[in-house]
């Protein structure tokens, strides 16, 4: 006995939405990162840096060049990272002691 059935997937959603951020390529994690790339295509944390201090510029077109992107991730990484291992260093003493 077998059976011809086919799966159809109808995709109705007109706009599709990011799970990361189109500058920094970082992984969207709250509401206020959905929210900013919603209006700005970028996470909370982009818009804070890039879009809110140059808030007239960027309305009349100016983005920040790879270069400053680039800067910006390096220090988002090491900030990451020093907070990481703050937390695996305590997670550490306290399962030692």
């Amino acid at each position: 006995m077998s059976s011809n059935n086919k799966i159809i997937f109808i995709d109705n959603v007109k706009s599709k939405e990011s799970f990361f951020c189109t500058m920094c390529k970082f992984p969207l994690v709250d509401y206020q990162d959905f929210e900013m790339s919603k209006k700005y295509l970028s996470c909370h944390d982009c818009y804070m840096q890039f879009i809110e201090a140059n808030k007239k510029n960027w309305e009349k077109g100016w983005r920040p060049d790879p270069g400053q992107i680039k800067n910006y991730i390096t220090k988002k990484k090491s900030i990451i990272i020093k907070k990481w291992g703050k937390l695996c260093h305590l997670t550490l003493m306290k399962s030692i002691f």
